[in-house]
């Protein structure tokens, strides 16, 4: 890659990080309870950046320049490793980031995609139809599914081939394995090559001319996108000369540890929590122009007990937020919930209830946290009041034999609200986020169905 592009494109990390210190300014006071923080405030992220964001501008002209530049580069694979460059800064190092929380839903993404532009339309549709918005979308989610995948492949787009027509059955089949819910980072890299081939047919289908518009690179399409690496981090500048391909590439851990000491050889990286945010309301008095101060780890200061402190109040308010562990089962199951899940709940920062569109009154499924005992459980809870039509199914389950779920336990909770029956099967809190959302599902496959039975019988007496 020529070093004025590859200059151009280090300038843009720079602006971007701006833009998401001037964002987390901008929530700071107005989000009290958490600051602004996480993919629950991608709506705000989105009304700061059309309305309120300073450095939008120098994003937005910074994105053209690099587009002028990848324009420049006659090889259309030497396009494709530019974007991907790009996209290292916005969204995917916040994707490797939080891996567990994305790598499935990248791949469900790409294969299914929303209004038929997904490798399953595709493959099985009219190859011709819409083909411009099915490339821009295949070919964005293909660079983000790679460079999460990066350090788990030996191969890259460039090194394949586009296929005949006449093999997409037998592509669409292999590729379909790609969404599957046990599948692990191994198995999704190892179903890469059939992806590349289909992607490269797809460019040839449009002559490449996906790479050189501006609408991998708009700032609505981009910069625009995945609000939630805005909002949620991490800020980083890259201190090496080392490409972010080449760099991720070398990484292959999943443990936050591991991939933080990895990353941190290449570059300064601040992590946003809401528990040590650096500053509150400072845009109206600084300007962040040089980010390495802004990646230094910060000490809490000290909270006075006056009650008439405001920095005592955010703290008591940040205190009422989930821990972290809890957190990132929250967000991974709110990424994999389907259509069939209305949004959750929660009554404490301690649990949280999973909402199907027909769940019957008196019957719950719970994420819980167990802080003392180091512990989550996935629960099927029925109250015996409200709904007593499913003791019976409930003291059947708790014999039952579930596939994929660790032993159960049941007891009685007696509550205000009548005694509920608990059905619960547990997992250490240092358990993989998507571990214990999957568990969740694998529980509401296998007692779901016959709860749904009774209901409509019920439903059906006169």
């Amino acid at each position: 890659m020529e070093a004025n592009l590859m200059n151009t494109i280090d300038q843009l990390e720079e602006a971007h990080q701006r833009l998401k210190v001037e964002y987390l300014d901008w929530a700071f006071d107005r989000y009290p309870k958490d600051h602004g923080i996480g993919s629950d405030h991608n709506s705000h992220t989105t009304i700061f950046l059309k309305n309120y964001s300073s450095s939008q501008q120098e994003v937005s002209h910074l994105c053209n320049e690099v587009m002028k530049g990848i324009n420049q580069l006659s090889n259309p694979m030497e396009k494709y490793r530019a974007y991907r460059e790009v996209y290292f800064i916005h969204p995917s190092f916040h994707e490797r980031w939080f891996f567990d929380d994305h790598i499935r839903y990248l791949a469900n993404n790409l294969y299914t995609g929303k209004h038929g532009f997904g490798l399953k339309s595709f493959l099985s549709g009219d190859k011709q139809k819409l083909i411009e918005s099915r490339a821009t979308f295949c070919i964005k989610r293909t660079i983000l599914l790679e460079n999460i995948l990066s350090g788990y492949l030996d191969s890259t787009l460039s090194d394949y081939e586009p296929i005949s027509d006449a093999k997409f059955p037998e592509y669409q089949k292999a590729i379909k394995q790609i969404i599957e819910r046990n599948n692990g980072p191994e198995k999704i890299a190892s179903l890469m090559p059939e992806v590349f081939q289909v992607i490269q047919t797809l460019l040839g289908k449009t002559s490449f001319r996906i790479l050189e518009s501006n609408k991998l690179l708009s700032f609505s399409g981009w910069g625009n996108y995945a609000q939630c690496a805005i909002n949620e981090g991490p800020i980083f500048h890259k201190k090496s000369s080392e490409s972010r391909v080449n760099i991720f590439r070398k990484i292959f851990t999943t443990s936050p540890d591991e991939l933080q000491n990895e990353l941190e050889k290449n570059f300064e990286i601040r992590i946003v929590r809401p528990f040590d945010m650096e500053t509150a309301g400072s845009s109206q008095s600084q300007q962040h122009h040089n980010l390495t101060p802004l990646l230094k780890k910060k000490t809490i200061p000290s909270i006075s007990k006056s009650a008439d402190n405001p920095e005592k109040k955010r703290t008591s308010a940040i205190q009422e937020t989930y821990r972290p562990e809890f957190d990132a089962v929250i967000a991974t199951y709110k990424q994999m919930a389907g259509s069939n899940f209305r949004k959750g709940g929660t009554s404490s920062k301690e649990n949280y209830i999973v909402k199907i569109k027909k769940t019957p009154s008196g019957v719950m499924y719970f994420f819980c946290h167990f802080p003392k005992d180091k512990k989550f459980s996935i629960e099927l809870n029925v109250n015996k009041t409200r709904a007593p039509q499913f003791e019976s199914t409930i003291m059947d389950l708790k014999q039952k034999p579930f596939e994929r779920l660790p032993d159960s336990t049941f007891w009685e909770q007696k509550t205000k609200d009548g005694t509920w029956l608990r059905l619960q099967f547990f997992y250490p809190d240092n358990a993989l986020p998507v571990t214990v959302v999957q568990g969740m599902f694998d529980l509401i496959d296998q007692s779901y169905p016959e709860i749904l039975r009774i209901e409509n019988q019920m439903q059906r007496k006169p």
